[in-house]
């Protein structure tokens, strides 16, 4: 139907090329059906028509955006708002270029003037989301969880689909694990099996549960549905690691950091799966990537610190730990390197193993005892 409406709307319009309200109505059909380039076409032509029309330089901003340059659309978007055009949905629009540049520092800044209960369903539902992504990137999860919080009691529990995952995504990285696999039994399983990022979720819930062959099915389902998914990949990674099966866990771990190089933990836990295969060079390799992604990461020196230390290189093993102390005096991998240096009572050696697991292999991975062989193996074996 969008289509033949779109097809007449042409045939009119090619009659009469200059018709304002004929080039808008073109230009929302175009937007309606993604095709972007041509939405930008006709909107500069409505433009070139009306040079001062405030809608058609929004709708030109969105079609920029959606087409994948969001500096251009932030620009035009700002101008907007600096000549008065402070509508609700050109401030949302803004949040999504600016969020869309990586600049979510901005995006908490832009829509800060914006009270989402009192907007329209639809457009709370986008300010909300917004600023739960917003706090999630930059690390402020009990701010983002606070925000989760207020949605779901003005929308008394009804939040669309993305916001359910979004909030079942941003649990799981507070560690409430509980929490997310509650929200998640309240949807139903066709619509999480039908959507990527519950799929995702949906498997780190049963991963953490010690259900790793259910969380592989999930994360299967996700990458189908979302290959460029990094979360997904690096779930199927784990789930696959925590079954012995090390070969298609590295396939899977690369394929998250490749889709996210800018995730540590992918390239932690591409890291663990090499050490357990007994490559210490590539497992540098991925340590040193983490490194070069943020190299104020306690963790990183800490895993680079407990290489230095398997490798016997104990000059080495201490000089990162120094760093990852500072930085990180409760790093899991500076408690497993020290156990490693000092070679303590066995029944330590083993505690430590067990939070290494816990932190880098997931809930799942600990219960499994043929991984926990390997990476007991792999932490005993000496090196040159």
């Amino acid at each position: 139907m969008t289509v033949a409406r779109l097809s007449r709307l042409l045939d009119f319009l090619a009659q009469d090329p200059h018709n304002a309200a004929l080039l808008g109505e073109v230009a929302d059909e175009q937007l309606n059906q993604g095709d972007f380039v041509a939405a930008r076409a006709t909107l500069q032509q409505l433009l070139a028509v009306q040079p001062g029309d405030a809608l058609a330089r929004y709708r030109l901003a969105v079609a920029t955006r959606a087409g994948g340059d969001a500096a251009t659309a932030v620009a035009a978007l700002q101008a907007l708002l600096a000549e008065g055009h402070s509508h609700a949905v050109v401030v949302q629009e803004l949040a999504r270029a600016q969020g869309q540049l990586g600049d979510w520092a901005a995006v908490v800044a832009t829509l800060e003037p914006l009270q989402a209960g009192a907007l329209p369903p639809e457009e709370g539902d986008a300010v909300w989301l917004l600023r739960i992504r917003a706090h999630h990137h930059l690390g402020q999860l009990a701010d983002g969880l606070a925000q989760a919080q207020d949605w779901e009691a003005a929308r008394a529990g009804a939040l669309p689909l993305q916001g359910r995952a979004a909030i079942a995504t941003l649990m799981l990285d507070a560690e409430r694990l509980d929490d997310a696999a509650r929200l998640l039994a309240h949807v139903e399983p066709q619509l999480v099996d039908g959507h990527a990022e519950l799929a995702a979720a949906a498997g780190f819930v049963q991963l953490g549960q010690g259900e790793a062959r259910g969380a592989m099915d999930r994360f299967m389902q996700s990458v189908q549905l979302d290959a460029s998914s990094g979360r997904a990949h690096l779930g199927l990674g784990l789930a696959l690691a925590s079954q012995g099966d090390l070969p298609r866990a590295l396939d899977a771990l690369r394929a998250a950091v490749t889709a996210t190089p800018s995730h540590l933990g992918s390239w932690h836990a591409l890291a663990w799966v090499l050490l357990l295969q007994d490559d210490l060079a590539a497992a540098q390799a991925s340590f040193e990537s983490a490194l070069a992604q943020d190299d104020t990461f306690g963790e990183t020196h800490g895993g680079l610190a407990l290489l230095a230390a398997l490798r016997g290189d104990v000059a080495a093993s201490e000089r990162h730990l120094r760093t990852a102390s500072r930085l990180d005096p409760q790093s899991t991998h500076v408690l497993v390197t020290r156990a490693v240096l000092e070679r303590g009572p066995e029944h330590d050696g083993q505690a430590w193993l067990a939070q290494a697991l816990e932190r880098f292999m997931g809930a799942a991975a600990r219960r499994n005892p043929a991984l926990q062989a390997m990476l007991e193996r792999a932490l005993a074996r000496p090196r040159r």
